[in-house]
């Protein structure tokens, strides 16, 4: 197989997906579908509010007709109490429907935002490899933020004008045709102004998203690089990209504000067009004594009733496209693949940690044009500790995550404890082994949380391996306890002590297979011992594999596999390879030249 160059991209931006407005809208009901009910329930609200106003318009113009031209104060109060009532009545189911709209809509949010979480649980680690870490964080922060104040208020106005809107088209119909179809031509012009301009303000959003996304992802890594951009002096460097970044996302507001600049007046203006007919063809037939002056009042609230909804909801078109924006942005997020996707369907198999690791020609990429590792075969017996050797890139760290089932191989098989690795539920797989990496993950908490996660995993068994490792010795060294505070990803705490703990940690789990990924790198040679004597204990007749640069630390393994290009080409003993003079031997030697 031909060795490719390693290259690795990250994925452009989701800002712009192929789905039609209708798939996206779907995407977004499924998850308010369990409350359906409420939503019905507040469309008949808002309804009735609406057809309330409608008549309270029509009552209006018999006030008019019957009470005020004829100076009947007796039917003018009737009328009016009747306004008054038929107001007050809309008024009430309007917010009740606007409220039961708002408690559905909160909940169909709680719902999503649970949904993205529990995807970043299961997503394939894939994902986190070709996707920036600010990215993600925008899905769960600005995205939903976003979607909440398109439910908490613009849903509610968008429903309540839309149903305003229709009411008010019927009853102008319904009570003068010619009159009514006059006034609806007036809105031709704004319907043509939105169709057209629509897809101008969906791109125009798009970038702000975009823009948005990249200035955290900058954010992020410039935060988690802060002492590296302070140790080079790459201050001014940091300060000028992230100032570009910010220029584009400023630009894309400024765009924004541009087109909506003359787009929103322009809209307003078109929405007051149908009043402005109805006082120049309704005034006419008033003059000429073809409309009674009543109607032409009820025609005057219809065209405030739906004009005025309209041409607010016309202001909110930013808000509800950058709604969609991100609704589309969350349901790509929700869409990517999860595990089961690209793992296959998960076993069944309980694992009984009795037995070797077995590879069996396998293959395996990470994308289809670079093989990374090429037809590996070994056998590790039970209770061995195996040491692996090679330069960076060499496919140690991927072999070591296969075990663990994070990522798929394409060609071959893998038996782990009798069983193909694949029959094994994932779940309980990786509870037998224990991973510790060269980086650390810390939360923000005591010591003894860090280690034990719940109070309950504390026990005697867990406190004798501590003993064993040398932990509460370690912490009165330091003048720590158990109770002493980690700040947010161990701030606080050297790599040493990171390193240190996190072997801690996996241990207590006394694991039926250890793999240490340069675990111990930033362990000084004293404790580096200690920790060594420790593990030779508690991994007594357990299987231990051992990546580490530092090849001293891999005398006392009982083999040593040496990799080159995603294959194994040396296996044996340290005394054996070194006798070879092969790659190892070479290794070796630009070890300890780099040393002198």
């Amino acid at each position: 197989m031909q060795q490719h160059k390693k290259k690795f991209y990250f994925e452009k931006d989701d800002y712009h997906l192929e789905g039609s407005l209708v798939e996206l809208i779907k995407g977004l009901l499924k998850f308010l579908s369990p409350y359906k009910l409420s939503f019905f329930y507040a469309l008949i609200l808002i309804f009735i509010s609406s057809l309330l106003a409608m008549t309270s318009a029509r009552v209006m113009g018999l006030l008019v007709d019957e009470g005020l031209a004829p100076k009947n104060w007796g039917v003018s109060l009737k009328w009016g109490g009747i306004i008054l009532a038929l107001e007050t009545m809309s008024l009430l189911a309007l917010w009740r429907g606007r409220y039961t709209l708002v408690n559905a809509s909160s909940k169909g949010l709680l719902d999503i935002r649970k949904n993205v979480f529990k995807d970043i649980q299961f997503i394939s680690m894939g994902y986190f490899d070709k996707q920036p870490e600010g990215r993600t964080v925008t899905r769960m922060t600005h995205d939903i933020e976003s979607l909440e104040d398109f439910f908490s208020g613009s849903l509610g106005r968008l429903l309540n004008a839309l149903i305003l809107f229709i009411v008010s088209i019927f009853a102008m119909l319904l009570t003068n045709l010619n009159l009514g179809l006059t006034l609806l031509s007036g809105l031709i012009p704004v319907f043509i102004l939105t169709y057209f301009s629509r897809r101008k303000v969906r791109t125009l959003n798009h970038q702000i998203s975009r823009y948005n996304s990249a200035l955290n992802a900058k954010l992020s890594e410039y935060l988690r690089g802060v002492m590296t951009l302070r140790i080079f002096g790459w201050e001014r460097w940091s300060l000028n990209h992230y100032g570009k970044a910010i220029e584009k996302h400023k630009q894309s507001f400024l765009n924004a504000n541009n087109f909506y600049a003359w787009n929103r007046p322009l809209t307003n203006f078109l929405c007051t067009l149908p009043i402005i007919l109805l006082f120049w063809f309704g005034g006419l037939k008033v003059l000429n004594g073809a409309l009674e002056m009543g109607l032409f009042v009820a025609f005057i609230r219809y065209c405030e009733r739906f004009t005025t909804p309209l041409a607010n909801v016309t202001r909110e078109v930013q808000q509800i496209q950058q709604s969609l924006t991100s609704g589309e942005r969350i349901l790509s997020f929700l869409n990517a693949q999860k595990e089961e996707d690209v793992l296959g369907k998960d076993g069944n198999l309980t694992p009984k940690p009795s037995g070797g690791i077995s590879f069996q020609n396998v293959s395996m990429y990470y994308s289809s044009d670079q093989w990374i590792l090429n037809d590996l075969n070994f056998t590790i017996h039970p209770g061995e500790k195996i040491g692996l050797v090679g330069k960076t890139g060499s496919g140690k760290t991927t072999t070591l995550n296969l075990l663990g089932r994070l990522y798929p191989f394409q060609k071959g098989t893998i038996s782990i404890w009798g069983q193909d690795i694949k029959k094994f539920k994932r779940s309980h797989l990786r509870k037998n082994i224990g991973f510790v990496s060269q980086k650390a993950l810390f939360f923000k908490g005591t010591i003894k949380e860090n280690i034990f996660l719940e109070e309950k995993d504390f026990d005697l068994t867990k406190e004798k391996a501590l003993k064993e490792l040398g932990l509460y010795q370690w912490l009165e060294e330091k003048g720590l306890t158990l109770n002493s505070p980690i700040l947010e990803n161990g701030s606080n705490l050297s790599e040493g002590e990171k390193q240190f703990l996190s072997i801690s940690r996996v241990l207590i789990q006394n694991p039926a297979l250890l793999i240490l990924d340069e675990a111990t790198a930033h362990i000084d040679i004293k404790n580096e011992e200690k920790i060594q004597s420790a593990l030779d204990q508690i991994m007594e007749n357990k299987t231990c594999l051992i990546v580490a640069h530092r090849l001293h630390t891999l005398r006392n393994c009982d083999r040593l596999f040496v990799f080159k290009n995603g294959r194994l080409i040396e296996e044996g003993n340290h005394e054996d390879l070194i006798e070879k003079k092969g790659e190892f031997y070479n290794l070796s030697h630009e070890t300890l030249k780099f040393k002198a």
